[in-house]
């Protein structure tokens, strides 16, 4: 029997002073350079070279730790090409490439008919391989541009902001649609069966909608009766076999201690992802709980899982296994959690998202 998925989420002026690296006299000068001129100062194991000693080093005809003459007024370089404008090493680089490129070409041309022909296919290949090397290049960098920001489906189904509202009578024809689209045929719950539940409790069945009012997913929690849940729990009935007399009725919110998670479900067009929509529902979990019951109240919260991603959900939240598919008749394994400890996963995972936090934080001690 295929599994049922009841957790299902699809569809960044000291101008002229050098700092030389030595510990005791500047490298390459006199031994006693530095006395003499009297002008080195030691600071953090250098040595600095003021005006003065430079005009020691000239008067010696000295050069520089490196080996390069200085000029007499600044101290810099004799072959400093530095004061060349960009513009005009620019235009020097320029006239070299299109130079050497003449005189490839006259090369070639004038060459012999076979080496001509190697030269000819040589440059062909380095053309062409240069060519796919700066295309490759330019491919890459506008791959890194385009996910430096998410794609705009992606960031419409964060940015969308969702609403968790209460279930109209005429929404559920639309949950059990929903269940059959997703469900295998003997645990989706018939249309009949949805409504029956819901005119003895209407307060557990939630709809998940986005800002333009459209439902992209739901939530049924069933309040049961301590016979009924005690049979569930052991395995020895399935959820169809749930009647309406079986669940609380809403005035009858403070003696329930027991929930039962009967399906979650987030169905996204395609290309949108359920992950905002998930985080809105968990951040009102308070609120849709406390319709259902009295949660300070409640002593355990029950759920199903069948696939991978929805038991890895529901343990991240806390959810720990208590009675084995194999000893069920429904083939499934049931999870539970104590509310506490699903008040402070939650709060783990949401963070200031959370609505009624104080609520959750007070919920969350008893953990």
């Amino acid at each position: 029997m295929p599994k049922r998925a009841h957790w299902v989420f699809r569809g960044q002026s000291d101008i002229n002073r050098k700092l030389i690296p030595t510990a005791g006299r500047p490298v390459g000068g006199p031994p006693n350079t530095a006395s003499k001129a009297a002008a080195i100062s030691e600071r953090s194991g250098y040595l600095r070279y003021t005006d003065t000693h430079l005009e020691a080093l000239e008067t010696v005809g000295a050069s520089d730790h490196k080996g390069v003459r200085h000029n007499s007024s600044r101290g810099q370089p004799m072959n400093d090409n530095r004061k060349l404008s960009p513009s005009l090493r620019n235009a020097f680089g320029v006239f070299a490439a299109v130079a050497g490129l003449i005189g490839v070409a006259v090369t070639v041309w004038t060459a012999p008919s076979t080496p001509r022909t190697v030269s000819l296919c040589v440059l062909f290949g380095s053309a062409l391989a240069l060519a796919a090397g700066i295309g490759i290049r330019e491919i890459l960098r506008h791959r890194r541009l385009k996910t430096t920001l998410p794609s705009l489906p992606v960031f419409h189904s964060v940015a969308t902001p969702y609403r968790v509202v209460q279930a109209t009578p005429d929404e559920i024809g639309w949950i059990a649609r929903l269940e059959e689209s997703i469900y295998s045929g003997a645990d989706a719950i018939p249309e009949p069966l949805l409504r029956e539940w819901y005119s003895a409790n209407d307060t557990g069945f939630s709809i998940v909608k986005a800002a333009d009012g459209r439902p992209v997913g739901h939530l049924d929690i069933l309040p049961l009766r301590p016979k009924t849940m005690e049979l569930f729990l052991k395995g020895e009935i399935v959820e169809r076999e749930i009647r309406g007399d079986s669940l609380y009725s809403p005035k009858q919110r403070r003696s329930i201690r027991h929930l039962y998670i009967e399906s979650i479900i987030l169905s996204q067009p395609k290309g949108l992802t359920n992950a905002a929509a998930l985080v809105h529902v968990l951040s009102n979990i308070a609120l849709i709980v406390e319709r259902v019951a009295d949660l300070p109240r409640v002593e355990r919260i029950y759920a199903m899982a069948a696939s991978t991603p929805g038991e890895d959900f529901m343990r991240d939240l806390g959810f720990e296994m208590h009675t084995d598919g194999g000893r069920r008749k429904d083939g499934h394994d049931l999870f539970a959690v104590q509310p506490a400890v699903i008040a402070r996963n939650v709060l783990r995972l949401c963070g200031e998202k959370v609505l009624q936090a104080d609520a959750l934080k007070t919920l969350a001690g008893g953990a």
